[in-house]
């Protein structure tokens, strides 16, 4: 089902390829990445392992602004860290990533900046830097604070990412906070990053939708269905059976992760002992 998942996404994506995102004026090819976890019984899940003795599943995906299509879904156990996602995904050249702040990986950072793609992030609070040259053409009427070039100090992080980066601060006035965002993209101007992760902000409700989990187990067969809770039955105290996607996946198998294309039903990837 992966495999025709993948077809139907090489299907539909080029009818989308000239769909506008509000307020972006780019030819880019442009990627939203997150991750929602989703709380499972560790009894009936055993591979997949919380915080707290809890059971978890982690889904990561990368959503292709354009049509809002799920590109890439990596499932994991809750355990799984954010920034490793990054390792499995291919980086399509020319293209921009955002990114939260919890996939900050200099070394997966510099990985898409080598395959000649583009990332805006949320730069962390400890980042550590020099500032090699300062932009001081900015209207601060528009939120923009400071548009800057650096490079890192910290000589583990200076050795996984040896180039510069550029550094953009926004101030969200309706929410009152400072914003700094980090992108290895020079070419489009400081409001244009500040922007493009505001897209990924508004299109997180897709990853982000609150989600219940239904498990039945018929045959030695557990079925996991992913439904919309805000979506209840007759008596408003239940999910109705609008499924979002399914898996299956038999009861004594060990499941690592699964890789996951647009196709209604994700495939598992069994863990090798």
């Amino acid at each position: 089902m992966a495999d025709f998942g993948n077809y139907l996404i090489k299907l539909v994506r080029p009818l989308y390829t000239d769909s506008p995102i509000p307020t972006i004026d780019l030819e880019n090819e442009i990627f939203a990445l997150d991750s929602t976890t989703l709380s499972v019984s560790i009894n009936l899940f055993t591979w997949a392992a919380g915080k707290y003795s809890r059971g978890a599943v982690k889904i990561h995906t990368l959503i292709d602004l354009r049509g809002s299509i799920s590109e890439f879904i990596l499932i994991t156990d809750g355990k799984y860290h954010d920034s490793n996602a990054p390792d499995v995904i291919s980086f399509y050249s020319n293209a921009i990533y955002l990114k939260d702040k919890a996939y900050v990986d200099f070394e997966a950072l510099f990985r898409i900046n080598n395959a000649g793609a583009f990332f805006v992030t949320r730069a962390k609070e400890t980042m550590r830097y020099t500032v090699v040259e300062r932009n001081f053409n900015i209207d601060k009427t528009t939120g923009l604070r400071a548009d800057k070039t650096e490079e890192l100090t910290v000589v583990k992080s200076k050795r996984q990412y040896p180039q510069t980066l550029r550094l953009v601060e926004f101030y969200d006035d309706e929410n009152n906070e400072m914003l700094v965002f980090l992108t290895n993209n020079f070419v489009v101007s400081a409001l244009e990053v500040a922007r493009l992760y505001q897209q990924r902000w508004q299109n997180m409700s897709i990853i982000n939708a609150p989600a219940v989990i239904s498990i039945e187990n018929y045959q030695n067969i557990v079925s996991l269905s992913l439904s919309d809770e805000s979506d209840t039955g007759s008596g408003g105290d239940r999910p109705t059976r609008n499924s979002l996607t399914e898996w299956n996946v038999e009861k004594e198998d060990k499941i690592s992760s699964a890789h996951f294309s647009y196709s209604g039903r994700l495939c598992l990837k069994k863990r090798i002992a």
